[in-house]
């Protein structure tokens, strides 16, 4: 992996396309028969703002180090970079710098196969740190994570919030495309995607009043 895409500046925004990869045939009555493959990858369109040439050099030398499509690199997506579920702030207020702190890292519960999508879990979340009718769900549906022994990004597509032990649970798609065990924590904030730029040639607008427009697309290396 080739470094950490800067994050100053900071992206104006970003398209997300989420791909599964298949095969769609038609017969000769009109029907349709669509196979999924078993992989998934996440493709961002990403714009920055205008910016000054001077501003612009360090993200413009970063990604010309990437060698086109060649090396890939970390890179944290404005927006998605943390959950959005109460889990984020409560974090924020109980972890190593809140109040009363406890170690915030959320553990798999149990080891998960290739193809599971049913995800338990365990935390020091009980309810002297987090209750749900106060605090609000503890993951969102939509929440992009990552699981720290692999570098696939899933998305939340069912939660279930924490018992008073501070256990709940989660589905995720795509399905786990990597093993996972109890010594697996589940990265909630902080989540860097592991990218390559699809396009082998970056291009960008340089202004005669010394600005900078850039634009890109990054696919996810899985």
């Amino acid at each position: 992996m080739a470094g950490t895409l800067p994050t100053t500046p900071n992206m104006a925004s970003a398209q997300w396309r989420s791909q599964w990869p298949g095969l769609q045939t038609q017969t000769d009555i009109g029907a349709t028969q669509r196979v999924n493959y078993l992989g998934h990858y996440f493709e961002v369109d990403v714009e920055y703002p205008l910016m000054k040439r001077k501003t612009a050099k360090p993200l413009l030398g970063f990604l010309q180090g990437q060698q086109g499509a060649f090396d890939n690199f970390a890179a944290g997506i404005t927006g998605y970079t943390n959950v959005d579920g109460a889990v984020y702030e409560r974090h924020l207020a109980v972890g190593p710098s809140g109040t009363n702190a406890i170690v915030t890292d959320i553990s798999v519960a149990s080891t998960n196969q290739v193809g599971a999508s049913s995800i338990n879990y365990t935390s020091n979340f009980t309810s002297s740190h987090y209750n749900n009718s106060t605090h609000g769900d503890f993951f969102i549906v939509g929440d992009i994570i990552k699981f720290s022994n692999h570098n696939k990004l899933y998305m939340i597509s069912e939660q279930t919030n924490p018992n008073s032990s501070g256990a709940g649970s989660i589905k995720v798609l795509p399905t786990l495309t990597t093993q996972i065990t109890s010594s697996t924590d589940i990265y909630y904030y902080n989540v860097l995607g592991n990218w390559f730029l699809k396009n082998t040639d970056i291009m960008w607008g340089a202004g005669l009043s010394d600005t900078v427009e850039l634009a890109f697309t990054l696919r996810e290396d899985v």
